[in-house]
């Protein structure tokens, strides 16, 4: 370890100041392998031309006198001075500062870094932006980068640099103290969310009389370091973990502190994290210490008290536990599992962390268990009838592997009975099939209607739409400029099902008009609503009809107000693959008291046309779908559509019953039948 040696120091300045050549005996800077007495300096690093670097601190005795005059009037020179100084006063010999105390070798073991604050003898907190006291409240006009406290508070090393050391004396610009740690325990508390015992009284060496991970976590939140890997290595010390500094991981260093952590503490509080976004999947892990702002107040459970809270399992509720669920359903079945393994927590083989959790599945308006409620062994400080354990949302991405998932309470989802069960949590990405969406809405186009924008744009290429994960959305608007009327349609993909949505009401005409703030508006209101139309359990099996070569396709419409009274938009749904479907949209007549958002089966006669507009819409792309196109047309005209008497390249005749509603979509259909029906020969 390299130290100062004040009095060396001090001698050398004190020598300048007096005009004479200072001595050259004893070195400035020296490495101290036996134990010495010491203090240490915390400070906001500055420009680096202004700070004293480790080559300079061993050549300042022998600069020349200009280049020496102006190093000394540098911020950092000041710093090393005034932090001498205070040594000197204090009966130390010697000091630490990082910007000339670490050389290479040192900054690669930056891991034993919050040792050298935890064993210094006092340690100086230097407040540059601080002309008088510490502030008790936050100020945004003084301190506007750094969230209204002083900068000092806001750096990512700084917070090892508070809690590690056992003395902490503040001072201000001018090198005034204006307190110490213990003094200022309750307004520090409040700048920093670190509770004031643990200022007081340091961090315990003990892990179960520890706070909570999460808690620990939560006191980085709002820091920042100049690279990204620092806020992950500069929590190393306080949580007593080694792990190798790979300079360039970027958030991958986050990662694997959290995963270190883990292995030590086996805390499942580390999982009560929240992402700034308020909706959307993902892995297990947090991306960086802001996603546990708000764990300030969560604590451990003990193994007794958690058992207690969910070992309560009304009777009716046990006979709905699956059978290939670990049954726990009361507290005294609960304690004979064994304490391992409900505190469980370790790396899987794969990329994920088993661990043992009592999980809650809710099941959707079809039937099928899309998410999980986990309770986790630790609550919010409260009264002891308010500890409850804190949850999470799982999404099952398969058999015993879940994936977090962020979206807002759905009233529609249906709790079922608790149960116990081993998990596996992916600590990347699962891998998820994208789901292909092939949109055919040519037929708009006789209505001059056209596709203007689709959020995000990425989304679409050419008439397909991808949705990739667990749950994505996308809006296509579609926009007539001559009548001035617009509709946009929304497309979502969750947890396996999929729907369709319209969006076209006055407001949206008389407002802006189909640009593309008004697609991203669409994007965010289908985001937040908690109710989403998607397709009954009925006709989700109609679709996946293997009978049928595209299954039973499925309709619904929606009026189209804004651009006529007698105007309804319709879409027509068919599953092509369990990764891909087909919807057609088009516009037509309203079909009255049949003008309504449900899903049904479509008539065979309209299925037929339908699919056969699909068919001319991707013909070129997909001449596979050539065959099958035939075989549902002839089958469409000589054995299950009595209505349809005949048909030629330029007209086709229906009987009157089919006409009133029909008749748009056959007029704006007969091109691509005509082409298509060429093409075939």
């Amino acid at each position: 370890m390299r130290l100062i040696n004040v009095s060396a120091f001090l001698d050398f300045h004190n020598s300048i100041l007096e005009g004479k050549e200072p001595k050259l005996g004893t070195p400035l800077l020296e490495e101290v392998h036996s134990k010495k007495r010491y203090a240490i300096l915390s400070h906001c690093w500055g420009a680096s031309e202004k700070e004293i670097q480790s080559e300079e601190m061993e050549n300042l005795a022998v600069m020349v006198k200009g280049m020496l005059g102006e190093k000394r009037d540098h911020e950092g020179y000041q710093k090393i001075l005034r932090s001498s100084e205070q040594a000197s006063k204090h009966k130390l010999d010697w000091i630490w500062v990082d910007v000339c105390c670490m050389d290479d070798e040192s900054r690669s073991k930056v891991n034993g870094s919050f040792g050298w604050f935890k064993d210094a003898e006092e340690c100086y907190v230097c407040l540059h932006d601080v002309d008088d006291m510490v502030p008790t409240v936050p100020d945004l006009e003084r301190f506007p980068e750094s969230g209204g406290w002083p900068r000092w508070f806001s750096r990512s090393w700084t917070l090892q640099e508070l809690v590690a050391p056992r003395v902490v004396y503040f001072f201000n610009r001018n090198w005034k103290p204006i307190g110490d740690k213990k003094d200022l325990a309750f307004t520090l508390s409040k700048i920093t969310r670190i509770p004031a015992y643990i200022l007081k009284d340091g961090l315990s060496e003990s892990l179960a009389e520890r706070p909570s991970v999460a808690q620990i976590m939560s006191w980085a939140a709002d820091r920042r370091a100049s690279l990204v890997e620092d806020q992950a290595y500069s929590l190393l010390g306080l949580f007593g973990v080694e792990m190798s500094l790979l300079y360039g991981e970027g958030k991958d260093a986050f990662r694997r502190l959290q995963l270190e952590i883990i292995l030590k503490y086996k805390d499942p509080s580390i999982f009560a994290w929240h992402p700034s976004t308020t909706a959307g999947h993902s892995d297990i892990l947090a991306d960086d210490p802001s996603c546990f702002r708000n764990c300030v107040d969560v604590v451990k459970m003990e193994r007794g008290e958690f058992l207690h809270t969910i070992g309560n399992i009304p009777q009716e509720e046990q006979a709905r536990i699956p059978e290939d669920f670990i049954l726990g359903t009361t507290e005294d079945e609960l304690l004979e599992i064994p304490e391992e393994r409900l505190r469980t927590l370790d790396r899987a083989l794969n990329p994920g962390i088993q661990i043992w959790l009592p999980l809650t599945p809710y099941r959707n308006p079809n039937g099928r268990v899309v998410l999980f409620k986990a309770k986790l062994a630790c609550c919010r400080t409260g009264s002891q009838s308010d500890r409850r354990p804190l949850t999470v949302t799982l999404a099952r991405t398969e058999a015993n592997h879940y994936s977090r998932s962020f979206d807002k309470s759905d009233s529609s989802l249906k709790a079922e009975a608790q149960c116990y069960n081993w998990v596996l949590l992916p600590y990347c990405d699962p891998p998820q099939s994208d789901f292909k969406i092939l949109l055919s809405d040519n037929a708009l186009s006789h209505d001059e209607f056209t596709p203007q924008y689709t959020f995000p744009e990425e989304k679409r290429q050419g008439n397909t739409l991808t949705l990739s994960g667990i749950k994505d959305y996308v809006v296509v608007v579609y926009k007539n400029p001559k009548a001035k009327a617009c509709f946009a349609v929304a497309f979502r993909s969750r947890y396996g099902v999929h729907s369709v949505q319209f969006f076209s009401d006055d407001s949206v005409s008389s407002g802006r008009f189909a640009d593309h703030a008004y697609a991203r508006d669409v994007f965010s209101r289908v985001r937040r609503e908690v109710s989403e139309e998607v397709l009954s359990e009925e006709v989700f099996d109609m679709v996946k009809d293997p009978g049928h070569p595209l299954g039973t396709l499925v309709v619904k419409h929606a009026h189209l107000f804004s651009w006529s009274k007698t105007a309804s938009i319709r879409t027509v749904y068919g599953q092509l693959s369990p990764d891909s479907c087909s919807v057609t949209i088009d516009i037509i007549q309203c079909p009255g008291d049949g003008c309504t958002p449900v899903w049904k089966e479509l008539d065979a006669d309209v299925s037929g046309f339908i699919f056969m507009a699909f068919i001319s819409d991707y013909g070129t792309f997909h001449s596979s779908l050539f065959p099958m196109a035939l075989r549902v047309f002839r089958g469409m005209l000589f054995h299950c559509s009595p209505n349809i008497l005949c048909m030629n390249y330029s007209w086709i005749r229906c009987k009157p019953s089919l006409k009133s509603s029909l008749r748009w979509s056959l007029e704006r259909m007969k091109c691509s039948l005509y082409v298509q029906s060429r093409r075939s020969g």
